[in-house]
């Protein structure tokens, strides 16, 4: 019996010395173990994000991306392509009829392809007008961020009321300000920012819905981070009216030089070569070459018109 109880004693301190060694070499090599363990769970998180990339839909989202960003109150993405489809079907059979099947699929696909063009104008608009707008948005959101000691629920309910002529941006913040009132879910923090960031499509509202994430989240000062969007923007400013600037020579040309010298072209032409009006129009539009040289220097006019359009109205971003 005391022999029992000695053995039971003895396996007792030897299961308390391994605990106490494994206890020693768990403790020295801590900083260890904790990389090996995020380590497996970065890679399980890889693993699921892969998952759930592949599981989605490209195509449907971005088009509810698009709905969502151009329309104050969107559809899903399934009820916009039914209603294409259904488009589609409709101008197919009224038009199948009349004309054949090539240029009935064709006309078909064009009509279908309209709402989605329509979508795409409209942020696009949206997109070039709100480009403009930041310098003061990230100015009047940085004071407001302040006054407010670094609360950016309330930054956002002051900046709001604040950008009556920055219509764009006022809208899509009180969408998102929307958001961040009614949820605390990190996943739908990031789909309202990333919808922001879309809406506007520039690298300053990536970075400022960034910011704006992360105060929300967990509660970071964003006060430096506003500080360096608003240097940023005042440079793309500067740079923006020196570009137009350096261009406005090339548009007066452009617009109003050309147009002379082609029509004093006409008129040496009437005088040197002493042709009448009509003939001068029966060579320009009756004859093949002259009415190919007409179409190219129309055309060329044209060309040179949206180059100086989107080289001086580009979007205000860094």
């Amino acid at each position: 019996m005391w022999n029992s109880g000695w053995l039971l004693i003895g396996t007792i301190m030897n299961g308390f010395w391994y605990i106490l060694g494994i206890t020693g070499l768990g403790l020295l090599f801590w900083d260890s173990w904790g990389i090996v363990y995020r380590q497996i769970c970065l890679r399980l998180r890889y693993r699921t994000a892969r998952k759930n990339r592949k599981d989605q839909n490209i195509l449907m989202d971005h088009l509810q991306m698009v709905l969502k960003a151009s329309l104050k109150h969107p559809c899903s993405a399934e009820a916009f392509c039914l209603w294409t489809m259904l488009l589609y079907g409709s101008v197919f059979a009224i038009s199948f009829r009349t004309f054949g099947a090539i240029t009935t699929s064709c006309a078909s696909a064009m009509a279908a392809a309209m709402p989605y063009s329509i979508l795409r104008l409209r942020l696009e608009l949206q997109r070039k007008k709100g480009s403009m707008e930041g310098e003061k948005v990230a100015s009047e959101l940085l004071r407001q961020y302040r006054i407010s000691g670094d609360n950016i629920f309330e930054a956002l309910e002051r900046v709001i009321p604040q950008l009556d002529d920055c219509r764009v941006c006022q809208k899509q913040l009180f969408r998102l300000l929307m958001v961040l009132r009614n949820t605390g879910n990190a996943s739908e923090i990031r789909e309202a920012t990333e919808i922001f960031s879309y809406s506007i499509g520039t690298n300053w509202s990536s970075m400022l819905a960034g910011n704006i994430r992360l105060s929300a989240e967990k509660g970071v000062s964003i006060a430096l981070g506003l500080e360096d969007i608003l240097i940023q923007m005042r440079q793309a400013s500067a740079g923006r009216e020196e570009r137009k600037r350096m261009n406005s020579e090339s548009a007066r040309i452009t617009v109003f030089l050309v147009p002379v010298l082609y029509l004093s072209t006409i008129g040496l032409s009437l005088y040197y070569l002493e042709m009448s009006p009509v003939q001068f129009l029966e060579n320009q539009i009756g004859t093949p070459e002259g009415l190919i040289l007409l179409l190219g220097n129309v055309f060329l006019f044209a060309v040179n018109l949206a180059i100086l359009e989107v080289v001086n109205n580009q979007k205000l971003d860094f």
